[in-house]
């Protein structure tokens, strides 16, 4: 089994994570060797061959709207058609056989602990959601405050004992 690690933060409900994943070593080794040639697959232009789609539901989205496209509109380029047939479903496979585990910890705390992991999004004030945002801001930092205070002690109190 591979174990990996990571960090996330949610700047809208000033939420923090650390996922934890074990993959087997054999799916993990697909999914890098599937997404380093999909990093490195070149952007060719696909030819523009006509096709019609199959599903009526998408036929809104071809340029006359009546189901016929071709390969470049519809799919762009060599890259693009790597990753949505071979990368996508390769690496949605391995996640299906990844088990994780998820840490939720405070915004504040997680930041102030992994500042090189934390990347601002923060939309501004002039944003619609605003209100919502800071609501969840000062929530976010009362709750980092009391679990920053019961951190302390905690750590405190095995300090002083490991010391005795």
């Amino acid at each position: 089994m591979y174990k990996r690690w990571s960090i996330g933060f949610n700047n809208y409900w000033f939420t923090s994570s650390i996922f934890l994943e074990e993959v087997p070593i054999g799916l993990y080794f697909l999914e890098w060797l599937v997404s380093w040639v999909c990093y490195f697959i070149p952007s060719i232009k696909l030819p523009k061959i006509k096709f019609r789609l199959k599903d009526k539901e998408d036929w809104g989205f071809a340029e006359n709207k009546d189901g016929w496209t071709n390969l470049r509109e519809w799919y762009g380029d060599l890259h693009q058609l790597w990753h949505a047939f071979i990368c996508i479903p390769v690496i949605d496979f391995v996640y299906k056989h990844t088990k994780t585990e998820i840490i939720n910890l405070p915004f504040n705390f997680m930041r102030e602990k992994f500042p090189n992991e934390y990347v601002d999004t923060d939309c501004g004030e002039d944003n619609e959601d605003s209100v919502e945002i800071n609501k969840n801001r000062e929530i976010a930092n009362q709750l980092g405050k009391e679990f920053k205070n019961v951190y302390n002690k905690l750590n405190y109190d095995y300090l002083r004992k490991r010391r005795d």
